[in-house]
Protein backbone atom coordinates (compact mmCIF):
# COMPACT_ATOMS: atom_id res chain seq x y z
CA UNK A 1 0.00 0.00 0.00
CA UNK A 2 1.56 3.26 -0.97
CA UNK A 3 0.49 6.76 -2.16
CA UNK A 4 1.76 7.90 -5.38
CA UNK A 5 4.63 10.43 -3.53
CA UNK A 6 5.62 7.21 -1.47
CA UNK A 7 6.10 5.26 -4.62
CA UNK A 8 8.11 8.01 -5.71
CA UNK A 9 10.20 8.24 -2.62
CA UNK A 10 10.67 4.23 -3.19
CA UNK A 11 12.30 4.95 -6.57
CA UNK A 12 14.48 7.33 -6.06
CA UNK A 13 15.96 4.99 -3.09
CA UNK A 14 16.09 2.13 -5.67
CA UNK A 15 18.29 4.02 -7.78
CA UNK A 16 20.90 5.31 -5.17
CA UNK A 17 21.02 1.46 -4.30
CA UNK A 18 21.25 0.37 -7.66
CA UNK A 19 23.90 3.19 -8.89
CA UNK A 20 26.85 0.74 -8.31
CA UNK A 21 25.25 -2.54 -8.06
CA UNK A 22 27.24 -5.08 -10.52
CA UNK A 23 24.91 -6.89 -12.60
CA UNK A 24 22.25 -5.13 -11.74
CA UNK A 25 19.60 -4.45 -14.89
CA UNK A 26 17.15 -1.74 -13.14
CA UNK A 27 18.55 1.61 -14.07
CA UNK A 28 18.64 0.27 -17.48
CA UNK A 29 15.12 -1.50 -17.81
CA UNK A 30 13.92 2.04 -16.10
CA UNK A 31 15.68 4.08 -18.44
CA UNK A 32 14.61 2.42 -21.50
CA UNK A 33 10.70 2.58 -20.45
CA UNK A 34 10.94 6.05 -19.95
CA UNK A 35 12.90 6.65 -23.37
CA UNK A 36 9.91 4.65 -25.24
CA UNK A 37 7.46 6.70 -23.05
CA UNK A 38 9.16 10.33 -23.91
CA UNK A 39 9.13 9.18 -27.44
CA UNK A 40 6.01 7.98 -28.18
CA UNK A 41 4.02 10.92 -25.84
CA UNK A 42 1.86 11.16 -23.23
CA UNK A 43 -1.05 9.14 -23.69
CA UNK A 44 0.34 6.25 -25.34
CA UNK A 45 1.18 2.73 -24.25
CA UNK A 46 4.40 3.46 -23.12
CA UNK A 47 3.36 6.24 -21.46
CA UNK A 48 1.12 4.36 -19.40
CA UNK A 49 4.10 1.69 -18.43
CA UNK A 50 6.33 4.47 -16.89
CA UNK A 51 3.24 5.54 -14.69
CA UNK A 52 2.25 2.48 -13.46
CA UNK A 53 5.68 2.58 -11.98
CA UNK A 54 4.31 4.99 -9.89
CA UNK A 55 0.86 4.05 -9.27
CA UNK A 56 -0.83 1.25 -7.39
CA UNK A 57 -4.06 0.82 -8.27
CA UNK A 58 -6.55 2.19 -11.24
CA UNK A 59 -7.37 5.25 -9.61
CA UNK A 60 -3.94 6.48 -9.34
CA UNK A 61 -2.98 5.58 -13.06
CA UNK A 62 -6.14 7.29 -13.96
CA UNK A 63 -4.72 10.62 -12.25
CA UNK A 64 -1.18 10.02 -13.57
CA UNK A 65 -2.17 9.50 -17.02
CA UNK A 66 -4.74 12.20 -17.12
CA UNK A 67 -7.69 9.86 -18.21
CA UNK A 68 -9.13 10.87 -14.52
CA UNK A 69 -12.11 13.56 -15.05
CA UNK A 70 -12.53 14.06 -11.45
CA UNK A 71 -8.69 15.22 -10.92
CA UNK A 72 -9.18 16.62 -7.11
CA UNK A 73 -9.48 20.13 -7.47
CA UNK A 74 -7.16 21.75 -5.69
CA UNK A 75 -4.67 19.56 -7.58
CA UNK A 76 -6.31 20.77 -11.08
CA UNK A 77 -5.53 18.56 -14.25
CA UNK A 78 -2.71 20.83 -15.21
CA UNK A 79 -0.56 20.12 -12.19
CA UNK A 80 -1.21 16.18 -12.71
CA UNK A 81 0.22 16.22 -16.60
CA UNK A 82 3.05 18.00 -15.44
CA UNK A 83 4.27 15.96 -12.64
CA UNK A 84 3.63 12.84 -15.01
CA UNK A 85 6.09 14.45 -17.29
CA UNK A 86 8.16 15.49 -14.82
CA UNK A 87 8.56 11.62 -13.76
CA UNK A 88 8.70 10.53 -17.02
CA UNK A 89 11.41 12.93 -17.81
CA UNK A 90 13.58 12.92 -14.30
CA UNK A 91 13.78 9.38 -14.82
CA UNK A 92 15.69 9.63 -18.42
CA UNK A 93 18.24 11.92 -16.57
CA UNK A 94 21.34 10.57 -14.72
CA UNK A 95 20.93 9.01 -11.66
CA UNK A 96 22.11 11.36 -9.90
CA UNK A 97 19.41 13.71 -11.06
CA UNK A 98 16.67 11.15 -10.53
CA UNK A 99 17.01 11.07 -7.09
CA UNK A 100 15.89 14.37 -6.66
CA UNK A 101 12.35 13.47 -8.30
CA UNK A 102 11.06 13.49 -4.31
CA UNK A 103 11.44 16.94 -4.27
CA UNK A 104 9.26 18.30 -6.92
CA UNK A 105 6.15 16.15 -6.22
CA UNK A 106 3.65 17.50 -3.87
CA UNK A 107 1.44 15.68 -1.05
CA UNK A 108 -1.39 16.81 -2.61
CA UNK A 109 -0.94 14.90 -5.59
CA UNK A 110 -2.39 11.85 -3.66
CA UNK A 111 -5.53 14.09 -2.38
CA UNK A 112 -8.54 11.57 -1.64
CA UNK A 113 -7.10 9.16 -4.11
CA UNK A 114 -7.08 5.68 -2.71
CA UNK A 115 -3.25 4.17 -1.31
CA UNK A 116 -4.68 0.14 -1.85
CA UNK A 117 -2.61 -2.12 -3.66
CA UNK A 118 -5.16 -3.15 -6.45
CA UNK A 119 -5.26 -6.77 -6.87
CA UNK A 120 -3.46 -7.78 -10.11
CA UNK A 121 -2.48 -4.22 -10.66
CA UNK A 122 0.71 -4.98 -13.12
CA UNK A 123 3.80 -3.04 -12.91
CA UNK A 124 6.64 -3.16 -15.62
CA UNK A 125 9.18 -4.83 -13.46
CA UNK A 126 9.46 -4.68 -9.65
CA UNK A 127 11.09 -2.13 -7.66
CA UNK A 128 14.24 -3.44 -5.69
CA UNK A 129 13.35 -3.50 -2.37
CA UNK A 130 15.64 -2.05 0.55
Amino acid sequence: MATIKENVNKLTDAVVREMDKPGSTFLFDLRRVAAAAIREGAGSPEWEVVMRIFADNSEQLALLTAKDPLVPPLLGREYAVEISAYLAGGIICTSETTVHLPHRIEAIIDKNLSAEVEPGFAKPFPIPPA
